[in-house]
């Protein structure tokens, strides 16, 4: 067999005692495309990462934004439930909002009153009360109210 000269990176056609090789690598590298397509796996690994916490930084936020309009819910719902029968029946029928001092955000508490009218009985009140944060209802309640004269 002739003298072949060996490229440094492959050894071509060499015959075995198995039979034909083919090409082996002598260097241990990686080929562009091995490394693209670790790349690529690893970017998708981080966007499902990045989507996964995302969504449980909203979920978070959400919870937190609830939790303090509940407390607020619980604050109007309370003063309301204090007030005498001349003071619900000088509201009854009306509207009105008002901050509740809860930081942050700033949330809205919008109160209705109404006078439920019977035959027995005309000292009940429905107070509803709903918490709105950026024109968006979060919480609301209802609760009856019985102010006997």
């Amino acid at each position: 067999m002739a003298n072949v000269a060996l490229d440094s990176t492959y050894i071509l056609g060499q015959v075995s005692k198995r039979g034909w090789v083919g090409m082996i690598r002598k260097d241990h590298g990686f080929t562009l495309l091995e490394v693209l397509v670790v790349i690529v796996i690893l970017g998708l690994i981080g966007v499902f990462v990045y989507s996964g916490a995302m969504a449980s930084l909203r979920a978070s936020t959400k919870g937190r934004r609830r939790a303090q309009a509940l407390a607020g819910l619980q604050m109007a719902t309370e003063e309301l439930s204090a007030l005498e029968a001349a003071q619900l029946r000088e509201r009854a029928g009306t509207e009105w909002c008002t901050d509740i001092p809860i930081e942050p955000p700033p949330y809205l508490a919008r109160y209705r009153i109404e006078g439920i009218t019977s035959d027995s009985l005309n000292d009940l009140y429905r107070v509803t009360v709903e918490v709105r944060l950026d024109d968006d209802p979060v919480v609301s309640n209802s609760i009856i109210l019985y102010r006997p004269e």
